[in-house]
């Protein structure tokens, strides 16, 4: 339907589906937004409760058929921002059919509330925001790599 109005589509995914089905849906968008986690697959596992073979497999082959992808990496202070997290990213990346646009999300606390309100637990309790400045930092590390990319700054 918004093909028919000429409307502009966009996805934003994790890819933790199965391939095909993940495919069929995504070539439908006009503008996929793709996080990557973690791509140390013990990690990935202790931060999300899923291993990321699928999900790098998937961004793998989206970027094989799909024009318009922009990789989101969310920058959680202890958890993903390390050099060897940064450089192992860069690694990952450069491996892909093509290079995305990359996209560092500095991770802040403005969802905490909203576990609370729902009586979840926050996994993420007491982490600190992302600083600007260590997104900055960030971003030079995979510029190291030859991979350019921005910060989302709140």
């Amino acid at each position: 339907a918004c093909r028919r109005h000429d409307l502009d589509t966009a996805m934003e995914t994790c890819g933790c589906a199965e391939t095909r089905s993940f495919l069929s849906v995504a070539e439908a968008a006009d503008h996929i937004f793709f996080d990557v986690k973690h791509t140390d697959r013990a990690r990935h596992v202790e931060l999300t409760g899923v291993p990321n073979e699928l999900i790098l497999d998937n961004l793998r082959a989206l970027l094989r058929v799909h024009h318009d992808v922009t990789v989101r990496y969310p920058l959680v202070p202890g958890c993903n921002d390390g050099g060897d997290d940064l450089r192992a990213f860069a690694q990952y990346l450069l491996g892909l059919p093509r290079l995305p646009r990359v996209e560092l999300v500095p991770y802040h606390r403005f969802g905490e509330h909203k576990y609370r309100l729902l009586g979840r637990t926050y996994l993420l309790e007491g982490t600190p925001p992302c600083r600007e400045q260590d997104a900055e930092d960030a971003c030079v590390i995979l510029a190291q790599h030859g991979i350019s990319c921005s910060a989302l700054v709140h």
